[in-house]
């Protein structure tokens, strides 16, 4: 007897749990008027949902999409329309974070997907959702504006804020500094690149349409093999190789603000890298943006 209730209370449960709702449409202006969104929303990136006017973008990166679920433990689960705004407020944590890290201002042209095939509205977002897990898609570009770029360069003028930048000095245990140029300029370098174009440290890069980025590129190589200095630059040639792979499979002919990243600490200085040389193997990381030039 015991052994059947338990069975008929599992079956319920997947019952429950596998049971999924038709599509409900989630307008913008009501999701972002919740106060769980309000207090995710930060002034430094503005958000810009479907046709609303933003300050005309000085850049912006290609549209990506966005996917997020809302996600239920518990044995019967829970409110599928809290299943929703969860994915929701996910998706809108992500994208604040991101334009951060990746030095923009705004996030434009944000559009919810809706139905089955494959269609984004300006007006919200659809979402299936049972009482174990929803779905939230939206599809979104990132931007820098006027407003972005006065703000960045007076962090440049502030001294008090570059003093605040993660800049390593001495370098750390079994760690030096090589100068970056000397890897990028490289024969080496150049095969590696082809007719891609690369810009480090403060050389200014030409203009681009897009960008993206930036991202980390980890590079190592033998120090028994070559020595800690020939190691240290063949470790840089690895990482630009995999900076290549990724911009070639994204499309990107650029790549551009090349610098040392090391335990997420940048060199005194942006022509320099740090390299962590032990008695086997020299690591870099490198961090980079990849770039649209033509």
């Amino acid at each position: 007897m015991h052994l059947h209730k338990i069975v008929i209370s599992l079956f319920l449960t997947m019952l429950v749990n596998s049971a999924m709702a038709e599509n409900v449409f989630y307008p913008f202006k009501r999701v972002l008027a919740h106060p769980d969104v309000q207090e995710i929303l930060d002034p430094s990136v503005r958000l810009f949902f479907g046709t609303q006017a933003s300050s005309p973008p000085i850049e912006k990166s290609r549209p990506d999409t966005h996917s997020r679920s809302g996600i239920s433990i518990a044995p019967f689960g829970r409110n599928p329309d809290v299943l929703c705004m969860e994915g929701f407020e996910r998706i809108v944590e992500s994208l604040i974070k991101d334009a951060k890290k990746m030095g923009f201002d705004a996030v434009v042209n944000i559009r919810g997907r809706v139905g089955d095939e494959g269609a984004f509205s300006n007006e919200g977002f659809d979402c299936r959702a049972g009482r174990r897990t929803s779905e939230v898609q939206l599809i979104s570009e990132f931007a820098l504006t006027q407003d972005g770029v006065r703000r960045a360069e007076e962090i440049e003028r502030d001294p008090v804020k570059q003093a605040a930048l993660k800049r390593r000095n001495p370098p750390s245990k079994n760690a030096i500094f090589l100068p970056l140029e000397d890897a990028l300029t490289l024969p080496e370098a150049k095969t590696i690149l082809g007719p891609t174009r690369i810009h480090w440290g403060p050389n200014k890069a030409p203009f681009y349409s897009e960008r993206y980025g930036p991202n980390d590129y980890d590079g190592e190589a033998s120090v028994k093999e070559l020595g800690r200095e020939a190691a240290c630059k063949k470790a840089v040639l690895n990482a630009l190789a995999s900076m290549m792979e990724d911009a070639t499979e994204q499309g990107y002919d650029g790549i551009i603000r090349i610098r040392s990243y090391l335990d997420e600490q940048l060199a005194p200085n942006d022509t320099d890298f740090e390299c962590e040389a032990g008695s086997r193997t020299a690591s870099v990381k490198l961090q980079a943006t990849l770039a649209k030039m033509r």
